[in-house]
């Protein structure tokens, strides 16, 4: 999952997946026995990304970032609108 594509979004690298890859992904991590955490981020967590960057760095360090997708705030596929 760390080689997921990201979108950059004011500094934070907002993952560009769906359900299946982001399950697809945690299956290997536990096969693996690999340690990572997901992040769920809307639109104020990217904001308050920009005002701090040890936040910034944690969201941008996760397994993946991934969008709430709150409408309004994500468009399709986590893009921000």
């Amino acid at each position: 999952m760390r080689h997921c594509p990201r979108v950059d979004i004011l500094g934070v690298g907002v993952s560009a997946i769906n359900m299946e890859m982001a399950l697809e992904a945690i299956e290997g991590w536990i096969e693996r026995r690999e340690q990572h955490y997901v992040c769920v981020t809307t639109v104020h967590g990217v904001m308050e990304c920009r005002k701090d960057p040890e936040l910034r760095k944690i969201f941008n360090s996760s397994g993946p970032t991934t969008p709430d997708n709150t409408r309004g705030a994500f468009g399709e596929g986590g893009v921000l609108i």
